[in-house]
């Protein structure tokens, strides 16, 4: 990566550290906002020309969430492209490849699991979002009506799993129910 690309990654890093931090009103600021208007006038001038940052996400959910940033970063001469993406695994494999600058999709504890199992050199430089877990069904209008025995699909990763959990053990309809997980190869799946 040049020097000029380098430095316009970290103004926008700044950038979008800062639009986060404004999200969080019950935390105070890791700095303050007057500060990062140099460092971006420095990239800019640095770079002399427009800069495309990519940004790779999964769901276009996460578009309408950066779109405070985007405008912000346009506004320093910072062009903001958002890289789609269908699944959990593909975006940190583009970011370690160079295919992609930055990702915004996942919290701590799943990066710190990829980057054991992969062995990826990804740091964190900032917080996100983290979008809910909500439950979905054809069958059920409500949790209440779910039964023993019933079967629920969950995330098959160890970390979105768990938080799945969480969120059934908060709706858990008697103090003494607790929910079971397990874990079926696709070919002994029950049909």
């Amino acid at each position: 990566m040049n020097s000029k690309k380098l430095i316009t990654l970290l103004a926008a890093s700044l950038v979008f550290i800062l639009v986060l931090t404004g999200c969080k009103a019950a935390e105070p600021a890791v700095q303050e906002p007057a500060a990062a208007a140099p460092v971006a006038e420095a990239a800019q001038e640095a770079a002399g020309e427009p800069v495309t940052i990519t940004l790779g996400v999964v769901g276009s959910i996460y578009e309408e969430l950066w779109a405070p940033a985007k405008e912000t970063l346009k506004a320093e001469g910072i062009n903001l492209e958002f890289v789609q993406f269908s699944d959990y695994v593909t975006p940190n494999n583009a970011l370690a490849n160079g295919e992609t600058d930055l990702n915004s999709f996942q919290h701590r504890i799943y990066l710190a699991d990829e980057v054991e199992n992969h062995g990826y050199k990804i740091e964190v430089i900032g917080n996100t979002f983290i979008i809910p877990l909500n439950l979905y069904s054809t069958k059920v209008q409500s949790v209440d009506e779910i039964q023993d025995g019933d079967t629920i699909a969950i995330p098959n990763d160890v970390t979105n799993g768990g938080r799945a959990l969480k969120v059934l053990d908060a709706h858990q309809r008697k103090p003494s129910q607790r929910w079971r997980a397990h874990s079926w190869p696709m070919a002994d799946m029950p049909r």
